[in-house]
């Protein structure tokens, strides 16, 4: 039936004028190619568009996943049964899945990590080493940390932080020059901690337990402003715990039969699997 009428096309085409192609789509992933000049027929095989899917929660991501999972393969000459074939994928801001019907055709399920506001401001001071005026600081750790009893407001809160300056002369060689030697002094600072730790979410929703961040108090006596600074890496190996968290949920969840790799689908990081215990 299908020969009949690809002959017809192709005799109707000669007559027609002109380079003009037709395009006749024989399945969802083949497609045939007619050229009315030449009357040449191409059959070519293509990919179908990925289908996405998001989820909200975890629970969302695995029902998804284990409803396609479980789906009837549309047979095909090499391949029957059931599609089967869920690999997962998760980094410190998406989880993915990929899976294939067997049609050429991939089923993308995606479920966003949305980072808290706490561990984006943490981020923030640690790439740029912020500093504020302390009455800025205190006020950032409760109200954008949530933490209206850490311990370092009540010992900021004590601190006098007036800076004294004052001048002196050098001679430098047989010239006399007046310059400003500043000296700082803040009194009460030598009893603020060098270090503590702030007690965060790294994800909304709960996604992971909350992470104790070590940060570095560091103070810039010139100008009488302090910071809360996490020392260079410290946000990533916080993200890298939390990964480990979800990496061991989504496998309890999902089973042994579907791997879950840190990293990405496209090869670009590293792929470490989660076994189930």
């Amino acid at each position: 039936m299908l020969s009949e009428a690809i002959k017809t096309l192709a005799d109707l085409g000669k007559k027609a004028a002109g380079p003009e192609m037709l395009q006749l789509w024989k399945s969802d992933h083949r497609r045939i190619i007619f050229n009315h000049a030449t009357g040449d027929l191409k059959e070519y095989s293509e990919p179908m568009p990925a289908r996405r899917h998001i989820a909200e929660t975890k629970d969302d991501f695995v029902r998804i996943i284990q409803t396609l999972n479980s789906r009837p393969a549309i047979p095909r000459e090499e391949d029957e049964g059931i599609a089967g074939n869920a690999v997962v994928w998760l980094n410190s801001h998406e989880a993915v899945a990929v899976l294939n019907d067997h049609t050429y055709r991939d089923d993308v399920v995606v479920w966003p990590l949305p980072w808290s506001p706490q561990a984006i401001l943490l981020s923030q001071w640690e790439s740029q080493k912020t500093v504020f005026e302390p009455a800025v600081l205190i006020k950032a750790i409760r109200l954008e940390l949530g933490l209206p009893n850490h311990p370092l407001i009540a010992g900021m809160s004590a601190v006098d932080w007036q800076v004294t300056n004052s001048t002196a002369s050098r001679t430098e060689r047989t010239k006399e020059s007046l310059g400003k030697n500043i000296h700082a002094e803040i009194a009460g600072v030598s009893e603020l901690s060098e270090t503590t730790t702030v007690a965060v979410p790294l994800y909304t929703h709960g996604i992971a337990s909350r992470a104790d961040v070590a940060c570095h108090v560091e103070i810039d006596p010139q100008r009488g402003q302090i910071g809360l600074i996490p020392p260079p890496g410290e946000m990533d190996l916080q993200f890298e715990m939390a990964m480990v968290e979800i990496q061991a949920a989504l496998t309890k969840a999902l089973g042994e039969d579907i791997p879950v790799y840190q990293g990405s689908p496209d090869g670009e990081s590293q792929s470490v699997r989660c076994e189930v215990d």
